[in-house]
């Protein structure tokens, strides 16, 4: 599962036109509860650069709107690990 969300995540940041119809799609993403959803909803309609992160246990954080994928990235993740007190992956 936790491949399928970085090429989820991965799709997304890239553009790819061929995964569109995966990455929109809300409930393909693993582990995340009612508001991660509602989060992933929220960032995929957000400017890119951006990046999603999901923790193990259901926490979820994104970002958008930074100056690099990187920035994206790591606000994400810090985000993600701040609620889930755990590690999370991108």
């Amino acid at each position: 599962m936790r491949g399928f969300a970085l090429g989820l995540v991965a799709a997304c940041l890239a553009g790819a036109a061929g995964a569109a119809s995966d990455v929109r799609d809300v409930d393909a993403v693993p582990a995340i509860r009612e508001r991660g959803r509602e989060a992933y909803a929220a960032f995929l309609a957000a400017p890119a650069p951006r990046a999603f992160a999901v923790g193990e246990r259901g926490p979820a954080s994104w970002r958008s709107g930074e100056a690099t994928k990187s920035l994206a990235i790591s606000g994400a993740l810090y985000g993600c690990n701040k609620l889930a007190r755990d590690v999370c992956r991108i």
